[in-house]
């Protein structure tokens, strides 16, 4: 009998054991040692955005949260691809990297298999930037000025050629002056290097540059001008309608001399599908929800950042299953989000079998990679008007 005990307590003691070290689908995860991210520079609105929030995990939970910088997309999202980063803080970037768009339709590249993690709506202004002394004022002005294109950066170029469109313009009519990163163009206005380029409203360092000899303009692009609307959104069709009324928008506006302009989704943080923990995306998610009251002041547009407002479907890439998690146990998650999900999912999958099956067959018949390149394009679009439109905000509505 006393064998028999001893049997039984035994036995009793291993199912414990067993029961704590099985993994609970419901456990929290703990917090990771450090969060690296792939961003913009110092000084930009995105980079003081995801460290004020970085500053508040590192607070809370000690890990240490940085931000790697980087003037141009194609360096942002290398740098993430390699591991460098689990996170790239993009705009309009990511998107073009998930179609395999622009650079990123290129042999080394081709569509990336990105996750999203995080996204903020539209409260910041995005239009060109001008020196007051060019007397561009709206873009038909900007004939033979000097106009900033950014160095691997696809998605601000494409916007400056949208908004040289609006002013029924090319790059041909201009004169096109190269910078290697962002900042360095804001910095070539305030030199006077050149006339006008990209400009996100809430960039401190347009603060320097209202207040320099150069001046400050925001051009304006009247949503009264149907037809230059159309000719940009054409070029650029990820833009959409903004009137700036006050400086938390855009530096130096207020509302007695408003804005009328374009804006877009960012920031947005993505990551590359099975390359970051479940656990890694949905501590992140989970704490920019539950720290919110103590990022929130520490940079104006923060106040944004709130799960319901932010995580709405609006592309341009699945969610990432860590988030998906939290948004289900938050009671957020609903048909529209499946929907959305379901087919972003299969657009990725479409997109990555056209870009296999055009290199396979380039490559076998010894095409350059230019043609390659083209024929791609042709793919992509033809695959994808098989199955899904080819904008990815048209088939997800509810």
């Amino acid at each position: 009998m006393k064998t028999r005990g001893w049997v039984v307590v035994a036995v009793s003691v291993t199912l414990v054991l067993l029961a704590l070290a099985a993994p609970d689908s419901g456990a929290q995860p703990r917090p990771p040692g450090s969060i690296v991210f792939s961003g913009y520079e110092v000084g930009t609105s995105t980079y003081s955005q995801v460290q004020a929030v970085g500053n508040a995990i590192n607070a809370q939970y000690g890990t240490a949260v940085r931000t790697l910088p980087f003037g141009d997309a194609v360096g942002r999202l290398l740098a993430t691809k390699l591991g460098k980063a689990q996170f790239a803080v993009s705009a309009v970037d990511w998107h073009l990297a998930f179609e395999g768009l622009y650079d990123f339709s290129a042999l080394s590249w081709g569509p990336q298999g990105l996750d999203l993690v995080w996204q903020t709506q539209p409260t910041a202004l995005v239009t060109m930037a001008a020196t007051k002394k060019s007397g561009i004022k709206t873009p038909y002005d900007a004939k033979g000025k000097r106009v900033a294109q950014i160095a691997g950066s696809p998605a601000l170029n494409l916007a400056i050629q949208g908004w040289l469109a609006f002013g029924n313009l090319t790059l041909n009519d201009v004169k096109v002056v190269t910078f290697s990163g962002y900042t360095q163009s804001i910095t070539g206005l305030i030199n006077g290097t050149c006339d006008v380029g990209f400009g996100f409203g809430t960039t401190p360092q347009y603060n320097d540059l209202d207040a320099s000899p150069q001046g400050l303009v925001w051009v304006q692009l009247p949503f009264s001008d149907t037809g230059g609307w159309e000719r940009m959104l054409k070029v650029a069709p990820h833009l959409q309608k903004f009137t700036a009324t006050s400086a938390e928008s855009a530096v130096g506006v207020t509302a007695a001399n408003p804005v009328q302009g374009s804006t877009f989704v960012s920031p947005v943080i993505v990551g590359y599908s099975g390359a970051v923990p479940d656990e890694l995306a949905y501590f992140y998610v989970k704490a920019i929800d539950e720290l919110y009251s103590r990022y929130k002041d520490s940079f104006h547009v923060l106040k944004y950042w709130t799960l319901k407002e932010s995580l709405v479907p609006q592309g341009f890439a699945p969610y990432h299953p860590g988030v998906v998690r939290y948004l289900k146990e938050k009671g957020i998650w609903n048909a529209s989000f499946q929907k959305f999900q379901d087919g972003m999912l299969k657009r990725r999958q479409i997109l990555q079998e056209a870009w296999d099956r055009t290199v396979a067959e380039g490559t076998q018949k010894g095409l350059p990679s230019g043609q390659i390149k083209e024929s791609w394009l042709k793919t992509r679009q033809a695959a994808l008007a098989a199955q899904q439109p080819t904008h990815p905000s048209m088939w997800w509505q509810p």
